[in-house]
């Protein structure tokens, strides 16, 4: 797997937590989200074009006694490391506007997830999808953050995961490698 450019800006990135990139991996596939997805309403396997952090992936926290917020990246990556798999844009070729008609997404949620997006500074001109699931032949890179920047996954880079995590998912890097060179 390599990135179409040296900074990946020409790839659409689907960034997860380092937790749910161990169940990516052993599945072979990123599945459409659908968490809070309406029957009637096709779950889509979301990415953003933004090559530093797509905002939106960050989990929301509750603050008694204060408004709602997402983490910060620092506070994502510290809790539960961060992750990202690029693909070439045909791969998630639907831009916000032609996923929320496609998907069959109310005007309201619809509205309310632009407006949060925007409230939380992301930009739904960067946000990408499909349908279908993404499977692992279709990626072209996996990184993780080490706190400064994008590094490509390898054994190395799992560091920077919280320890709760690492175990787990150098388990599952291992079996990926071996099936890999058992091609």
């Amino acid at each position: 797997m390599k990135p179409s450019s040296r900074d990946g800006t020409n790839l659409r990135w689907h960034y997860t937590k380092s937790i749910h990139l161990s169940v990516i991996l052993r599945d072979g596939f990123i599945k459409p989200a659908t968490a809070g997805v309406p029957a009637g309403e096709k779950p889509i396997v979301w990415f953003s074009s933004n090559s530093q952090w797509e905002l939106t992936a960050a989990p929301g926290i509750r603050i008694p006694g204060s408004r709602d917020r997402r983490m910060s990246m620092g506070e994502t990556a510290q809790r539960f490391g961060l992750a990202r798999i690029g693909v070439d844009p045909t791969v998630a070729p639907h831009e916000w506007k032609t996923l929320k008609e496609l998907s069959g997404m109310s005007s309201k949620t619809a509205a309310s997830l632009h407006e949060a997006g925007i409230r939380d500074g992301a930009r739904p001109g960067e946000w990408w999808g499909t349908f279908e699931p993404v499977p692992r032949d279709v990626w072209r890179v996996i990184e993780l953050w080490d706190g400064n920047h994008w590094a490509p996954l390898a054994k190395a880079s799992l560091g920077s995961i919280p320890s709760e995590v690492r175990l787990e998912l150098q388990r599952v890097v291992d079996s990926c490698h071996d099936e890999a060179n058992m091609r």
